[in-house]
């Protein structure tokens, strides 16, 4: 018995993320979390003198565990093209964008939807249509995560957190909500950068593959029905 739980724990959980986008598969390529580490964070000492010597040197983050440890689990996806954003203060429902490969699709959930939580007058709520789909060979759960720590501005948008299994379901759109300010702004996001930081809740090695493939294979996949429930249990239910 013993044997063939390490034989299990040690078979790799396999994620395959599809694009049909050659532009997207060759520039913007989802890189493990162990190679997405900040630049900042690359440029600090391991420690670094207090104002007074006397109390010796004082560990940076280079020790937090937190950091360390979440860094060495799941998979970041980049943003596949430039994408400018006008959001209008507060007090307004104003908001257009505007992607750099003209194709690229973002839509808008109305706040009725989420009821009161960060209304229209304060936050413009967006969904990037991202073009990978991800499809798990177990059924675990992948936490989506805000890459905050390699952002400039973390506090200039929120990607908020959602759990969700690619064996039954394989979207990986991402919601966002940006807070308005008191004047109009326009943001800027930047190809490559990171966009959203795909966690796997297991303790198991997990391998990641990249895929090219037709607009007919893609549809065969299925559609991203991240949010809706119905669909989801219906899915498991039937497999």
């Amino acid at each position: 018995m013993k044997s063939f739980i390490k034989q299990l724990l040690n078979r790799p959980v396999v994620l395959d993320l599809y694009t049909t986008r050659r532009d997207v598969i060759k520039y913007s390529h989802p890189l493990p979390a162990s190679k997405m580490h900040p630049e900042w964070w690359k440029a600090l000492p391991k420690e670094v003198e207090r104002s007074n010597s006397m109390l010796g040197g004082l560990r940076t983050m280079k020790h937090c565990l937190g950091f360390t440890e979440m860094f060495k689990h799941g998979v970041f996806l980049p943003l596949w093209t430039d994408l400018q954003i006008e959001v209008g203060q507060i007090g307004t429902g104003h908001a257009r964008w505007q992607f750099a490969d003209l194709r690229s699709v973002l839509v808008v959930h109305p706040e009725i939807q989420r009821g009161s939580y960060l209304p229209d007058a304060n936050y413009q709520h967006l969904k990037l249509e991202s073009p990978w789909k991800a499809v798990c060979n177990e059924d675990i759960s992948w936490l989506f995560l805000q890459p905050s720590w390699n952002l400039e501005q973390p506090d200039r948008q929120l990607i908020p957190s959602a759990v969700t299994d690619f064996k039954y379901q394989c979207g990986t759109h991402i919601n966002m909500f940006i807070p308005r300010t008191q004047q109009m702004e326009t943001l800027s996001f930047v190809q490559g950068q990171p966009i959203l930081h795909l966690l796997p809740i297991t303790e198991r090695r997990v391998e990641y593959r990249t895929h090219l493939i037709t607009q007919e294979e893609y549809d065969k996949l299925g559609a991203p029905h991240l949010w809706f429930m119905d669909t989801y249990k219906k899915n498991k239910k039937h497999a």
